[in-house]
């Protein structure tokens, strides 16, 4: 092999092993990323905490082999003197070196603004080594990218199977039946459904009985074109699916039981 090829050969070995570690903690799993919108600008985020337990899984407890020292803070003043932006530098150092980094934020009294601070300041000096660098890289913009990345750290979603509800079973009268309803409830309908029958056996039109039942459980709809059974089977029906409670089939049956009292 000629001298050149050889040189050539060793310069790609190198610059591979430069990008050993880099590799290593590049990749993102999006379950700990959010999108944020700032304004009319959106990014995606990653999990500082997240970045730190990564960064505790290469070289150990934060503090030790690595982290941050020589913070400086500082403040950007307006012209009365009132800050409005919170600054700091820092001096970043890990097995891999050391390196000065700053950042600042929006002063705001109160909002924990050092904290938010350090926390981009941590941020923004693991991501100069590689950590999380595909979603400052843009990566994350790309949706075949997301994907992919969801497929490998098993983020997907399982497809439910949404199995269809049987059909209700209907009485005599065309209503469903009062199968599953708790004993309360089917008692309360049994009532209300002899109300209205009784009503019915006295020379009341269904659509009476019906718009007496539609004015005491305040069911949508025109008096007049609703009849009693239709009625019956609505609120039969939202017994069922737990809409009407056993409280509200209380009521419903006392005003029905009221109505009859007063001859109404």
């Amino acid at each position: 092999m000629a001298k050149a090829d050889k040189e050539k050969q060793v310069a790609s070995v190198d610059k591979d092993a430069n990008l050993q570690f880099w590799r290593s903690v590049c990749e993102t799993d999006p379950a700990i990323t959010k999108e944020v919108k700032y304004g009319a600008r959106k990014f995606t985020s990653v999990c500082a905490q997240h970045q730190i337990k990564n960064a505790t899984r290469e070289w150990g407890p934060y503090g030790g082999k690595w982290g941050v020292k020589d913070i400086k803070w500082g403040y950007v003043g307006a012209a009365d003197n009132s800050p409005i932006e919170l600054t700091i530098e820092a001096v970043f150092y890990s097995p891999l070196g050391e390196f000065q980094i700053s950042t600042d934020i929006k002063y705001e009294a109160g909002g924990e603004c050092r904290k938010k601070a350090l926390t981009d300041l941590m941020t923004k000096a693991l991501s100069k080594v590689g950590f999380n660098s595909d979603i400052f890289e843009g990566k994350f913009d790309d949706n075949k990218y997301v994907t992919d990345m969801k497929k490998k750290y098993g983020d997907e979603e399982e497809p439910t199977e949404t199995k269809p509800k049987p059909p209700k079973k209907t009485s005599g009268d065309g209503s469903p039946s009062d199968t599953n309803i708790t004993p309360d409830g089917l008692g309360y309908l049994g009532e209300i459904r002899a109300m209205l029958q009784g009503k019915l056996d006295g020379g009341m039109t269904l659509k009476d009985a019906g718009n007496i039942l539609l004015s005491a459980s305040s069911f949508d709809g025109d008096k007049g074109h609703v009849d009693g059974w239709s009625s019956l089977s609505k609120l039969t029906a939202e017994a069922h699916e737990g809409i009407a409670t056993e409280a509200r089939l209380k009521v419903i049956r006392d005003k029905i039981k009221s109505a009859t009292t007063k001859g109404e």
